[in-house]
Protein backbone atom coordinates (compact mmCIF):
# COMPACT_ATOMS: atom_id res chain seq x y z
CA UNK A 1 0.00 0.00 0.00
CA UNK A 2 1.15 3.53 -1.11
CA UNK A 3 1.79 5.99 1.48
CA UNK A 4 0.23 9.37 1.56
CA UNK A 5 2.68 12.24 0.71
CA UNK A 6 1.63 15.28 2.54
CA UNK A 7 2.83 18.83 1.87
CA UNK A 8 2.53 19.73 5.28
CA UNK A 9 2.47 17.57 8.50
CA UNK A 10 1.38 19.58 11.94
CA UNK A 11 2.31 18.28 15.36
CA UNK A 12 -0.23 19.09 17.87
CA UNK A 13 -3.92 19.57 17.32
CA UNK A 14 -4.43 22.56 19.67
CA UNK A 15 -5.15 25.88 19.11
CA UNK A 16 -1.71 26.90 17.66
CA UNK A 17 -2.01 23.39 15.04
CA UNK A 18 -5.45 24.12 14.01
CA UNK A 19 -4.64 27.71 12.97
CA UNK A 20 -1.75 25.63 11.26
CA UNK A 21 -3.90 23.21 9.43
CA UNK A 22 -6.45 26.25 8.55
CA UNK A 23 -3.48 28.14 7.20
CA UNK A 24 -2.07 25.50 4.90
CA UNK A 25 -5.38 24.62 3.93
CA UNK A 26 -6.55 28.36 2.56
CA UNK A 27 -3.05 28.14 0.33
CA UNK A 28 -4.36 24.90 -1.27
CA UNK A 29 -1.70 22.33 0.14
CA UNK A 30 -2.11 18.83 1.68
CA UNK A 31 -1.58 18.56 5.22
CA UNK A 32 -1.48 15.99 8.34
CA UNK A 33 -2.14 16.92 11.80
CA UNK A 34 -0.47 14.49 14.59
CA UNK A 35 -2.11 14.50 17.79
CA UNK A 36 -1.61 12.32 20.64
CA UNK A 37 -4.41 12.80 22.26
CA UNK A 38 -8.51 11.44 21.40
CA UNK A 39 -9.44 14.62 20.71
CA UNK A 40 -8.63 17.91 19.25
CA UNK A 41 -8.96 21.48 20.79
CA UNK A 42 -5.80 21.42 23.47
CA UNK A 43 -6.73 23.32 26.57
CA UNK A 44 -9.92 24.10 25.17
CA UNK A 45 -12.51 21.47 26.80
CA UNK A 46 -16.27 21.38 27.69
CA UNK A 47 -17.49 18.54 29.39
CA UNK A 48 -20.61 17.42 30.31
CA UNK A 49 -21.16 17.72 34.19
CA UNK A 50 -22.62 13.86 34.19
CA UNK A 51 -23.32 11.53 31.84
CA UNK A 52 -26.95 12.11 31.31
CA UNK A 53 -26.95 15.79 32.33
CA UNK A 54 -27.29 18.40 29.92
CA UNK A 55 -25.12 21.02 31.93
CA UNK A 56 -21.58 21.42 30.43
CA UNK A 57 -18.55 23.38 32.27
CA UNK A 58 -15.70 25.12 30.61
CA UNK A 59 -12.38 22.96 31.12
CA UNK A 60 -9.75 24.99 29.59
CA UNK A 61 -9.42 28.81 27.59
CA UNK A 62 -13.01 29.64 28.33
CA UNK A 63 -12.72 33.57 27.40
CA UNK A 64 -11.36 35.42 24.90
CA UNK A 65 -11.54 39.29 24.01
CA UNK A 66 -10.69 42.00 21.36
CA UNK A 67 -8.62 43.70 23.14
CA UNK A 68 -5.27 41.40 24.20
CA UNK A 69 -6.46 38.50 21.84
CA UNK A 70 -7.97 40.52 18.72
CA UNK A 71 -6.21 37.71 16.93
CA UNK A 72 -8.13 35.32 17.84
CA UNK A 73 -11.49 37.36 18.31
CA UNK A 74 -10.59 37.98 14.60
CA UNK A 75 -10.64 34.01 13.79
CA UNK A 76 -14.05 33.58 15.99
CA UNK A 77 -15.57 36.39 13.95
CA UNK A 78 -14.34 34.78 10.90
CA UNK A 79 -15.43 31.49 11.22
CA UNK A 80 -18.95 32.67 12.51
CA UNK A 81 -18.68 31.47 15.80
CA UNK A 82 -20.89 32.68 18.49
CA UNK A 83 -19.61 34.40 21.80
CA UNK A 84 -21.36 35.03 24.69
CA UNK A 85 -20.83 38.15 27.43
CA UNK A 86 -19.07 36.79 30.72
CA UNK A 87 -21.65 37.30 33.09
CA UNK A 88 -20.14 39.53 35.96
CA UNK A 89 -22.86 39.51 38.37
CA UNK A 90 -23.99 37.00 41.45
CA UNK A 91 -21.60 34.51 42.87
CA UNK A 92 -18.17 32.85 42.37
CA UNK A 93 -17.72 29.62 43.61
CA UNK A 94 -13.85 28.22 43.74
CA UNK A 95 -12.74 24.89 45.14
CA UNK A 96 -10.05 24.56 48.33
CA UNK A 97 -7.06 22.73 48.46
CA UNK A 98 -9.52 19.95 50.31
CA UNK A 99 -11.93 19.79 48.34
CA UNK A 100 -13.94 22.93 49.98
CA UNK A 101 -16.26 24.64 47.93
CA UNK A 102 -15.79 28.59 48.98
CA UNK A 103 -18.59 30.99 47.38
CA UNK A 104 -17.90 34.69 47.06
CA UNK A 105 -19.01 37.93 45.04
CA UNK A 106 -18.19 38.44 41.60
CA UNK A 107 -15.11 41.05 41.86
CA UNK A 108 -14.33 40.49 45.51
CA UNK A 109 -11.60 38.44 46.82
CA UNK A 110 -12.34 34.32 48.03
CA UNK A 111 -13.41 34.60 51.72
CA UNK A 112 -11.13 31.85 52.20
CA UNK A 113 -11.26 29.83 56.48
CA UNK A 114 -8.41 31.53 57.35
CA UNK A 115 -7.86 35.00 57.42
CA UNK A 116 -4.24 35.52 56.63
CA UNK A 117 -5.11 33.65 53.36
CA UNK A 118 -7.64 36.13 52.37
CA UNK A 119 -6.00 38.99 53.43
CA UNK A 120 -2.82 37.65 51.12
CA UNK A 121 -5.07 36.95 48.31
CA UNK A 122 -6.77 41.13 48.76
CA UNK A 123 -2.92 42.23 49.19
CA UNK A 124 -2.05 40.68 45.28
CA UNK A 125 -4.81 41.87 44.20
CA UNK A 126 -4.09 45.55 45.52
CA UNK A 127 -0.34 45.14 44.32
CA UNK A 128 -1.35 44.23 41.07
CA UNK A 129 -3.76 46.83 40.51
CA UNK A 130 -1.46 49.74 42.00
CA UNK A 131 1.44 48.74 39.61
CA UNK A 132 -0.90 49.00 36.49
CA UNK A 133 -2.81 52.46 37.56
CA UNK A 134 -1.37 54.66 40.29
CA UNK A 135 2.44 53.53 40.35
CA UNK A 136 4.91 56.36 39.39
CA UNK A 137 6.45 56.35 36.85
CA UNK A 138 3.24 54.58 35.22
CA UNK A 139 4.52 51.16 33.63
CA UNK A 140 3.15 52.21 30.23
CA UNK A 141 6.13 54.63 30.37
CA UNK A 142 9.38 53.42 28.83
CA UNK A 143 12.57 52.89 31.90
CA UNK A 144 14.56 50.38 33.66
CA UNK A 145 10.79 49.79 35.77
CA UNK A 146 9.36 48.26 32.67
CA UNK A 147 12.45 45.97 31.87
CA UNK A 148 12.73 44.47 35.15
CA UNK A 149 8.86 43.73 35.26
CA UNK A 150 9.61 42.02 31.45
CA UNK A 151 12.49 40.53 32.82
CA UNK A 152 10.57 38.11 34.97
CA UNK A 153 7.59 35.71 34.89
CA UNK A 154 4.47 36.50 36.69
CA UNK A 155 5.00 33.27 38.42
CA UNK A 156 8.51 34.40 40.17
CA UNK A 157 6.80 37.87 40.58
CA UNK A 158 4.22 36.43 42.50
CA UNK A 159 6.86 34.13 44.56
CA UNK A 160 8.96 37.39 45.32
CA UNK A 161 5.84 38.90 46.69
CA UNK A 162 5.94 36.14 49.64
CA UNK A 163 2.04 35.72 49.93
CA UNK A 164 0.90 32.41 51.08
CA UNK A 165 0.42 29.33 49.25
CA UNK A 166 -3.29 29.83 48.80
CA UNK A 167 -2.76 32.98 47.71
CA UNK A 168 -0.55 32.31 44.86
CA UNK A 169 -2.56 29.46 43.85
CA UNK A 170 -5.74 32.12 43.33
CA UNK A 171 -3.51 34.29 41.30
CA UNK A 172 -2.81 31.08 39.04
CA UNK A 173 -6.23 31.30 37.79
CA UNK A 174 -6.10 35.02 36.90
CA UNK A 175 -3.79 33.85 34.23
CA UNK A 176 -5.27 31.05 33.45
CA UNK A 177 -8.50 32.82 32.82
CA UNK A 178 -7.67 35.59 31.42
CA UNK A 179 -5.14 34.86 29.26
CA UNK A 180 -4.92 30.37 29.07
CA UNK A 181 -1.62 30.29 29.78
CA UNK A 182 0.41 29.32 33.32
CA UNK A 183 2.13 32.26 35.34
CA UNK A 184 5.08 30.76 34.03
CA UNK A 185 4.93 31.18 30.97
CA UNK A 186 3.95 35.36 30.69
CA UNK A 187 6.21 37.70 32.06
CA UNK A 188 4.82 39.86 35.10
CA UNK A 189 4.78 43.16 32.54
CA UNK A 190 2.59 41.43 30.33
CA UNK A 191 0.24 40.28 32.37
CA UNK A 192 0.07 43.79 34.57
CA UNK A 193 -0.73 45.31 31.43
CA UNK A 194 -3.38 42.70 30.57
CA UNK A 195 -5.45 43.42 34.16
CA UNK A 196 -5.17 47.13 32.97
CA UNK A 197 -6.51 47.15 30.03
CA UNK A 198 -10.78 47.89 29.40
CA UNK A 199 -12.87 45.71 28.73
CA UNK A 200 -14.05 45.24 25.57
CA UNK A 201 -17.43 46.03 24.03
CA UNK A 202 -20.65 43.44 24.34
CA UNK A 203 -20.23 41.38 20.99
CA UNK A 204 -23.45 42.46 18.54
CA UNK A 205 -26.16 39.84 18.95
CA UNK A 206 -26.50 36.88 16.89
CA UNK A 207 -28.27 37.59 13.48
CA UNK A 208 -31.30 35.72 13.51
Amino acid sequence: MTQPIYDVAIVGAGLSGLQAAYTVHQEGLSYVVLEARDRVGGRTLTARSSAKGSAKAELGAAWINDTNQSRMWALAEELGLHTLVQNTKGHVVVQDFDGSLVKFPYGDAPKYRSDQDTESCISIRDLVENLSTTQSPSIFSAGPHRDRLDSISFETFLHRSRRTDKALATAQVWTHAMLGVDPSEVSALYFIECKSLPPPPPPPPPPD
